[in-house]
């Protein structure tokens, strides 16, 4: 056990090496979408009429999205080694298991890195913004729990689909239906009060959790799920993914 953390440790260093290499054009890609999002709703849509703590709340959901698309890209190049088989199970340097942890682990590193510089953002451009709410250590914490999930649930998607095509089709349609049902434009309280019986079988989505628990840390006076329960779901939903993932990338080279 102490040998498969040793190598688990150096395969990820080496990555991450490469990562802090490249670290300032991942922040500046990742930031690209943030800046135009916030100009847009953080100014026009106030002058439109659109409450200040509407625009927040939006705001807050791009973070989660941002994080998504960009382990999504890292995802790519784990799909493209199965299906080229440049992975297979007699040349990788660890079990399958492993392997495939490694990868999560490694994107949960590389997101941390690309999009921590997303919130501060938010305050310095956001007029609006009350920093003074902020909750700084539950931020941080669950930045990592959702960053984590999102790399176990992108990592499970390379292994699932057959092609980046596919992933890359499915993601934007499916997968934007996903975030709206989760809470991208509306709380799950919102929702509950409009659409009760819906609401309830929300409570079965895992990214609903993230929404909720992103919000319940940075705007903590809101009216947002338990923060804890969020963290709570959130971890579980991570091991779940992370143990399908798993079993499947163990058969998909074997």
């Amino acid at each position: 056990m102490k040998i498969k953390f040793k190598k688990i440790f150096e395969l990820t260093w080496i990555d991450i090496k490469e990562v802090l290499n490249d670290s300032l054009g991942l922040i500046v890609n990742s930031l690209l979408l943030p800046i135009t999002f916030v100009a847009v709703n953080a100014y026009v849509l106030p002058a439109l009429g659109t409450s200040s703590a509407y625009v927040n709340f939006l705001i807050i959901g791009l973070l989660i999205l941002t994080t998504h698309n960009t382990q999504l890209g890292f995802a790519n190049d784990l799909l493209f080694d199965i299906k080229s088989k440049a992975i297979t199970l007699h040349n990788i340097p660890l079990p399958p298991e492993w392997f495939f942890m490694k990868h999560c682990v490694v994107y949960t590193l590389k997101s941390i890195i690309a999009n921590f510089a997303i919130l501060p953002l938010v305050i310095l451009m956001v007029p609006s913004f009350d920093s003074s709410c902020l909750s700084i250590s539950r931020t941080i914490l669950f930045f990592i729990i959702m960053n984590f999930f999102v790399a176990c649930t992108c990592a499970l998607s390379a292994v699932v689909f057959k092609s980046n095509q596919k992933m890359w089709q499915i993601w934007p349609r499916w997968g934007q239906q996903l975030f709206n049902l989760s809470g991208l434009r509306a709380s799950w309280l919102t929702m509950h009060n409009t659409l009760p019986g819906w609401s309830v079988l929300n409570l079965l989505n895992p990214y609903l959790y993230v929404f909720e628990g992103m919000r319940g840390a940075i705007s903590p006076q809101g009216n947002y799920i338990n923060f804890w329960v969020c963290c709570i779901v959130t971890i579980f939903s991570s091991i779940v993914c992370a143990l399908i993932g798993m079993e499947l990338f163990k058969r998909r080279i074997s």
